[in-house]
């Protein structure tokens, strides 16, 4: 049996892409070399771009009622969360970008959204939301969380592009461990963010 050239996975007899992978299965052609994107690439574009979504929305500027707003529900909020509250809440918006189509919308509605708190927080504190987003980006539960999103948004894409090749139910494979890793990765940011809060309290 054949072997998928990129990841080395067996290929199934008459497979036009590798069910691993999703790479396209084509004879050597002199001068003709299929190269579509890894799964590695699409993360790090992907969390590229949700990191220039929240840029945005924290760089827009911001009428002093909506800052005051959103400072007072982050305020209120967040104490009575806990480990739970903080979990629940980013993982339910992590399930909602795995799917197909509406997944990067989400993602990019939230992660606006994300800056639109930094530019709140800086409006009402006198401080560039920049600044405010890059001390964040100091934290490991920063990173953790947008890694999980990432994976997530990129993983809808991949769910959509093996449906249109007709491989979408071995790529259920796929999604059952990136939803595992994802539920991980924000168990752990949700654990620092709890500590970080407890500490600064």
């Amino acid at each position: 049996m054949p072997y998928c050239r990129r990841c080395g996975a067996q290929l199934p007899e008459g497979a036009v892409f590798c069910p691993n992978c999703g790479a396209a299965v084509t004879p050597k052609r002199e001068g003709v070399q299929a190269a579509p994107i890894s799964r590695r690439s699409a993360v790090v574009i992907v969390f590229i771009i949700l990191i220039l979504t929240t840029l945005i929305g924290a760089n827009l500027q911001i009428d002093p009622s909506e800052a005051g707003d959103i400072v007072k529900t982050q305020e209120e909020m967040v104490p009575y969360l806990g480990l739970s509250g903080i979990f629940g809440n980013n993982f339910m918006h992590c399930l909602i970008m795995f799917t197909p189509v509406f997944g990067p919308v989400w993602a990019g509605y939230v992660l606006y959204s994300t800056g639109r708190a930094f530019a709140a927080f800086g409006y009402v504190s006198k401080v560039s939301p920049n600044f405010l987003f890059a001390i964040t980006f100091l934290l490991p539960h920063a990173w953790l969380e947008y890694l999980a999103y990432a994976l997530a948004v990129s993983q809808s894409i991949w769910l959509v592009l093996m449906a249109r090749r007709q491989q979408f139910r071995v790529e259920l494979k796929n999604l059952y461990k990136t939803v595992t890793v994802c539920a991980l990765l924000l168990l752990l940011a949700a654990f620092i963010e709890m500590v970080i809060i407890i500490f600064y309290e």
